[in-house]
């Protein structure tokens, strides 16, 4: 009994447990369900407003294109707010993709690349260059190929079937060209200052700055086309509505081409075309209308237009007018260069000098310009010869025609007759065509014939033909040819004494001695070499890029105490080496490399003139002190033309170092 009231009490017990446990967590189980049941409530309703919620558009700033890495976006100003009533900034981004970063660094993945990156713009770039390179060598390929076609199709049945092309080929062709070309015109690649990284501070691209077109059209729909065309073309284009304000921009600036149409309300194409050719008469102007005729045709173009384009417009052929008409600017432009080229180089010559003898030249030469006389210049080599006779042509009646130049003396006897008046087709061996000479080059201009005492005597008569009855003929020619030339000759030779000697024509030389003009050496000129130092010195600085150069004083007195053999020509050259050879801005004396002159007579060790030699004495003493005198100079002369370098002397002496080194020691010219 005791056994079962035991059993009983072991089993009622635990039950009693688990009943009062089961009741105390009756009321904890029913709070946490209500629990779980709110925060179940609160994440749909958070998941619900965040999918009404309205989307941020990515807005791009001029700020964030100035940077060089990434752009970043800016949140715009009604950005969502969050849970906790917090707003999601642009910082909040960086710092969430800053996390991310790190997260894939601990995980060992590479972060992903910025599709809006410099990088990725540079690829996209690289890509459409490519692209666009290989489209543009497919489609000169295919060009050739086509010209090829054409050029081997024949239209006539009879060769039509030994041809290799047939016309379908060649339309077949043609459709790839189209294509190649509509690809080519369609943008691969569109950057703007809204949306390129490639403006970044390390990328530059660099494009040809081109002036624009001018596009008058009052239609609006065409205007458009028509810019997006000619963009499309590489062009830059400005538009205007009307014919008053092209006028407008028209005064205002210049533009490559000029596009207007006919009909307009106000102003008419013709009052652009007239208020353009008065603004600027080189700018071309096209005119386009839907209501041509012939006799609008023919105004325009005496009015000055470019071409006369009808209604509707195709736009190949615009684009080829639009072509041509740069291609006419391009020439106009350079045609204009050309001729200041030509004028700064050929044109009326500058004649540096102030003294009397120059003035007194100058004087001369103005006299004898205004008459067709012929003119004889005399003077030494380097003076300049050639400049006076283009004064006298510059200032003559003649000079809006040529000025023909001949040196005589640089072209073989054999030939002078053939250079100064030309020959026939067959005149000779290998003469297969005719050639015109200097003479006939230079009709209604100005001949002008340097080192004139070279000249033949053979080819002094034919000249001598010439200056009278102002005919000649040319070689193996027999027909007389008028000709209506002016003769300008000059020479450094005595032409008086050859004469006598019968080396020159006496005939000759008194028709061309009509008007003789002696122009003077530049040593007898005094402070004019200083004038024509400074301007070849401006000159040649300018010229090699070396501003700022300037004469100094030892130099100034060095060049004005040379003897100057070779005239203005040896100061040009001496001036030239020196700025080239400069390595500062002071020119001195011993940069300008001139030779040692000869020393005047009252400078000369007494006893080495022959007039006033001293003969006194034995045959060695008056040998010894002749020699010692000589040997000084021929020392100091050869060691200024060697730099003072004792090896290149000794060599050209044809000494010893040694030898010379104590020949130097007894005239007292060692350093």
């Amino acid at each position: 009994m005791r056994v079962k009231f035991l059993m009983k009490v072991f089993l009622v017990v635990p039950s009693m447990c688990l009943v009062g446990l089961s009741a105390s967590a009756r009321p904890q189980d029913s709070s946490q369900q209500q629990t779980g049941d709110a925060v179940a409530d609160a994440a749909r309703k958070a998941r619900e407003a965040k999918k009404d919620a309205p989307k941020p558009k990515r807005i791009i700033t001029d700020d964030d294109l100035k940077t060089s890495g990434p752009r970043s976006d800016v949140a715009p100003a009604s950005a969502p707010v969050n849970a906790t009533g917090a707003t999601t900034t642009a910082a909040g981004q960086a710092a969430g993709g800053a996390t991310k970063v790190g997260e894939a660094a601990k995980t060992g993945e590479e972060p992903k690349e910025d599709p809006n990156g410099e990088k990725a713009w540079r690829a996209r770039f690289k890509v459409a260059h490519d692209k666009i390179a290989k489209a543009e060598k497919e489609l000169d390929i295919l060009g050739r190929e086509l010209e090829k076609a054409e050029l081997e199709y024949y239209p006539d049945p009879q060769k039509a079937m030994t041809q290799q092309n047939s016309r379908g080929d060649i339309k077949e062709k043609q459709a790839k060209i189209d294509a190649k070309k509509k690809e080519l015109d369609t943008p691969l690649l569109c950057t703007r200052s809204y949306g390129c990284a490639l403006s970044a501070s390390g990328f530059v691209v660099e494009t040809k700055e081109m002036e624009p077109l001018l596009l008058v059209e009052d239609k609006t729909e065409l205007r458009t086309m028509l810019r997006k065309a000619l963009e499309r073309a590489g062009y830059a284009v400005d538009e205007a509505p009307d014919g008053a304000a092209a006028i407008q921009k028209v005064r205002a600036r210049r533009y490559l081409l000029v596009i207007t149409d006919l009909k307009m309300p106000g102003a008419s194409g013709l009052d652009v075309l007239r208020e353009t050719k008065q603004a600027d008469a080189a700018i071309p102007v096209l005119l386009l209308t839907a209501y041509g005729s012939v006799e609008e045709a023919v105004a325009a173009m005496k009015e000055g237009a470019f071409d006369f384009l009808q209604k509707p417009v195709d736009l190949e052929h615009l684009k080829l007018l639009v072509k041509r008409a740069a291609q006419q600017q391009d020439l106009l432009r350079e045609n204009i260069l050309l001729r200041e080229e030509y004028s700064t180089r050929y044109g009326f010559p500058r004649i540096v000098g102030e003294h009397p003898s120059i003035r007194e030249v100058s004087q001369q030469i103005q006299k004898v310009a205004a008459t067709d006389s012929t003119c004889l210049l005399l003077g030494e080599s380097g003076t300049g010869k050639e400049l006076f006779a283009l004064a006298i042509h510059h200032l003559s009646p003649r000079r809006e025609q040529p000025f023909v130049a001949l040196n005589c003396a640089a072209i073989p006897e054999g030939l002078v007759e053939n250079e100064l008046f030309g020959h026939e087709r067959g005149a000779f061996t290998g003469a297969g065509a005719r050639k015109v000479g200097k003479i006939d080059l230079a009709h209604r201009g100005t001949l002008f014939l340097d080192e004139i005492g070279e000249l033949p005597l053979a080819i002094q008569a034919k000249l001598l033909r010439v200056l009278e009855e102002r005919r000649f003929e040319r070689v193996g020619g027999t027909q007389s040819i008028d000709v209506d030339v002016r003769i300008v000759v000059a020479t450094n030779r005595n032409l008086q004494k050859l004469s006598e000697e019968k080396l020159f024509r006496e005939d000759l030389y008194f028709r061309i001695s009509a008007v003789p003009v002696t122009i003077p050496p530049l040593r007898e000129r005094g402070n004019d070499v200083l004038l024509l130092a400074d301007h070849f010195l401006e000159k040649f600085s300018r010229e090699f890029g070396k501003p700022g150069l300037e004469l100094s004083a030892d130099a100034r007195d060095r060049l004005l105490h040379y003897g100057w053999r070779g005239n203005v020509r040896e100061l040009q050259n001496a001036l030239e080496r020196a700025v080239i050879l400069a390595d500062g801005l002071s020119i001195r004396a011993d940069s300008l490399q001139l030779p040692a002159s000869k020393p005047d007579a009252e400078k000369l060790p007494a006893g080495m003139l022959a007039e006033n030699f001293n003969w006194e004495g034995s045959l060695e003493e008056v040998t010894g002190r002749a020699a010692s005198h000589v040997e000084r100079v021929l020392l100091e002369n050869t060691m200024r033309e060697c730099k003072w370098n004792k090896t290149r002397a000794a060599e050209k002496l044809g000494v010893s170092s040694k030898t010379l080194l104590a020949k130097l020691r007894a005239v007292g010219l060692e350093e």
